[in-house]
């Protein structure tokens, strides 16, 4: 596997009817996730995860994970609001909207190679803050138990 950033397309993107190309875009909006499926930026979160100001909770999904503020920069979401009457495509539209967040998702699928390797090595050193009860109860994708 490359080590290279996954960030020209999204690697949950799946061709489809749609017009959309499944680009991630992560300077596009303000608040820098994915422009296809939302997830935060992974260097924003190993970044976030070695500084301590965020809690990981795990789903029940081996590639996803939610992530929560603890004391850190406040995430941003932006969405499309158009009006019902609206003709706008994703290219042309003025209607979008950026609030602040205290909760964000991400797909390990973003993760490089050698972003994965680290996680995995902040996992087992402790350096990773899980909600409260929290600990993987599906591991990601990219880990296993060792015996």
């Amino acid at each position: 596997m490359s080590d290279e950033p996954l960030d020209v397309i999204c690697p949950r993107f799946e061709p489809g009817p749609w017009k959309f190309t499944g680009e991630c875009n992560w300077d596009r909006h303000p608040d820098n996730t994915c422009q296809y499926c939302g997830s935060m930026n992974p260097d924003t979160l190993m970044a976030r995860i070695r500084a301590g100001t965020v809690r990981i909770t795990g789903t029940d999904k081996d590639y996803k994970i939610y992530v929560d503020n603890e004391g850190g920069e406040i995430f941003k979401q932006t969405y499309r609001d158009c009006p019902p009457d609206s003709k706008c495509t994703l290219d042309d539209c003025t209607h979008w909207v950026t609030r602040p967040h205290d909760h964000a998702k991400f797909y390990f699928q973003h993760l490089s190679f050698t972003q994965r390797k680290q996680f995995v090595e902040l996992f087992n050193e402790g350096g990773i803050k899980f909600a409260e009860g929290g600990m993987f109860y599906v591991w990601p994708f990219f880990m296993r138990r060792s015996i």
